[in-house]
């Protein structure tokens, strides 16, 4: 077996989802990795009232009903959602964090919207 060299150094490699006090969604490095989120230009998104949970169904199909284009970045994937988290009433006055995961049955990214924390803030 062959050695792999680890190039992503200080980056957070556990999939994780912040969603910004300016309305964006950000899908950090760890998630893009695992859930191949570079390999999708746009996204639909779903909201569950009852368990208060995001649902993001990734997609390359331009042509469906609701989708978003997603933006590829160094850091990450990033969903302008500000109109989205407004029409659900989904509090983002403040930068928090949430762990993702994917859904088995309907294969969406879902964010529980009850487990989130504020962000750190960042030394620079």
């Amino acid at each position: 077996m062959a050695f792999e060299l680890f190039r992503d150094h200080g980056k957070s490699m556990a999939p994780r989802v912040t969603i910004t006090k300016n309305g964006a969604i950000g899908i950090n490095q760890g998630a893009k990795k695992k859930f191949r989120t570079g390999d999708y230009q746009f996204c639909r998104l779903y909201y569950d009232a009852e368990n208060q949970r995001i649902g993001i169904e990734l997609t390359n199909d331009q042509s469906l009903e609701a989708v978003k284009p997603m933006r590829q970045t160094s850091y990450g994937t990033d969903i302008s959602a500000r109109s989205f988290l407004n029409y659900y009433g989904i509090d983002f006055s403040e930068t928090r964090v949430y762990d993702v995961e994917k859904d088995r049955q309907t294969g969406y990214l879902v964010i529980d919207l009850t487990k989130g924390r504020p962000r750190r803030s960042r030394k620079r």
